[in-house]
């Protein structure tokens, strides 16, 4: 990379990309059309996206020492406030509209940890997800985000890098120590924080070797071929195998070729900027608002079709409920994203570093 400043247009476009994916999923999981492919669809979105976030992240805190006040109001307010809103709407209809959850009820001290980014179970379950359940790829931001401000006083970026890589290693080493769902800490040692790793090491490959992505161009067609052969094998796992060691390494290994793959065809990417950008820039607020449009959606086709999933109308409807969530996205982005995004500057007292004022989404799913 030239500099920090840098357009990574393929970056931006694989988040929107990567929340998209969750969309359509969730569209043909709600609408019980759902198997491997999609859950896999789902899942995989959420592993791409935080690969994409331990790059971006790497990136936006810059080539040296950094500021942790102005890094924590840029990701808090990038994160935090539309968060919070989905999870008091989910919160208000779970009091209000209780029969429309499966096993979703509101507790105060569970809304509360929901809020606070604190890992806590579903009330009576081992399944460690907040109020909102898209929340959980959320807890695992912040608690990366955390990290990195805690190496803030690294003179270089590759010393923080450094840091960062050996306590997530750490972490990860641990895990294998601690039964899965067993408590708080079986959510943070976990193997969740593998494509974080990734993530960060792709970065700082590209920031410390000269012209690196140019000459990944050369080698697009052997990363592609790489990125089916990871993907193949990672289908062959249970959604619930994604868990073990070896279901998440191959997971993970998808992702990162994906990414690679991307990262190599830059100049692809850079012919449609404002495709990309837009979607870009709508991803984080698509992973977050789309089961409302997915679950408003599906509960107008049930009530308006005689058979439900059955009918032939199935593949407009999830059409259209991607297309709505497309549009939710949009207007939430320009609405609500972008004055706080200008808040955070007034608040921050430096620039961002941040390319194409990119923030990882959640990445989520």
């Amino acid at each position: 990379m030239q500099s920090d400043r840098s357009q990574i247009y393929s970056i931006q476009g694989l988040r929107g990309l990567a929340a998209l994916a969750v969309v359509i999923a969730h569209s043909f999981e709600h609408g019980k059309l759902g198997g491997v492919p999609a859950l896999f669809t789902g899942r995989f979105g959420v592993e791409v996206f935080f690969v994409i976030s331990g790059f971006v992240i790497t990136l936006a805190s810059g080539k040296g020492w950094f500021d942790p006040r102005d890094f924590a109001i840029r990701r808090f307010m990038r994160v935090a406030p539309l968060y919070w809103l989905t999870t008091l709407l989910v919160g208000g209809l779970a009091i209000a509209l209780p029969s429309i959850f499966k096993n979703t009820s509101f507790d105060l001290s569970y809304f509360i940890s929901s809020i606070l980014f604190i890992p806590d179970p579903i009330p009576g379950t081992d399944d460690w997800r907040p109020l909102f359940k898209l929340g959980w790829t959320l807890n695992y931001e912040v608690f990366f985000y955390a990290i990195v401000c805690a190496f803030f006083w690294c003179r270089t970026s590759l010393s923080r890098s450094i840091c960062l890589i050996s306590i997530m290693l750490l972490f990860v080493v641990i895990s294998f120590g601690i039964e899965i769902r067993s408590g708080i800490a079986s959510f943070y040692f976990n193997l969740n924080l593998m494509p974080f790793i990734a993530g960060v090491v792709i970065c700082e490959a590209l920031r410390q070797t000269t012209n690196l992505m140019a000459r990944m161009a050369d080698y697009t067609l052997i990363l592609l071929l790489v990125a089916v052969a990871s993907l193949y094998w990672a289908l062959q796992f249970s959604h619930e195998e994604y868990r073990t060691f070896p279901g998440h390494i191959a997971l993970t290994s998808a992702a990162v070729m994906v990414v690679l793959t991307a990262l190599s065809i830059e100049h692809v990417f850079s012919r449609s900027v404002s495709m990309w950008s837009w979607l870009g820039n709508i991803s984080y607020s698509l992973y977050l608002l789309h089961m409302f449009v997915v679950g408003a959606g599906w509960a107008v086709l049930r009530r308006v079709a005689d058979r439900g999933h059955d009918s032939v109308i199935t593949p407009f409807a999830i059409a259209g409920i991607v297309i709505a969530s497309l549009i939710a996205a949009t207007v939430s982005y320009r609405l609500f994203e972008k004055p706080l995004a200008r808040l955070a500057r007034r608040l921050a007292s430096k620039p961002a570093h941040d390319p194409l004022d990119l923030v990882a989404a959640p990445k989520a799913i």
